[in-house]
C-alpha cells in the first residue's frame, strides 16, 4: 500500500473514532442535544469521511 493511503484510513480513523466516541459518551451519559456533543459527534463522522474520500481521490488523481 502507498503512503498516501495509509494517510487516508489513519484520517478516517481518527476522526471517525472520536466522533463514534462522542456519541457513545452522549448516548450512555444522556447528555442532552442542546448541548452540542452529539451535533460535534456528527460532524466529525460526516467529516471524517469526507476527507478521507476526497483524500485518496485526490491522490489517485497524481
Amino acid at each position: 500500500m502507498k503512503k498516501n493511503t495509509y494517510f487516508g484510513i489513519l484520517n478516517c480513523t481518527l476522526l471517525c473514532g472520536m466522533g463514534i466516541f462522542l456519541a457513545f459518551y452522549c448516548f450512555y451519559n444522556q447528555v442532552e442535544l442542546k448541548s452540542g456533543l452529539a451535533i460535534i459527534a456528527g460532524t466529525l463522522i460526516g467529516y471524517g469521511i469526507y476527507s478521507t474520500l476526497q483524500y485518496l481521490k485526490l491522490s489517485r488523481a497524481k
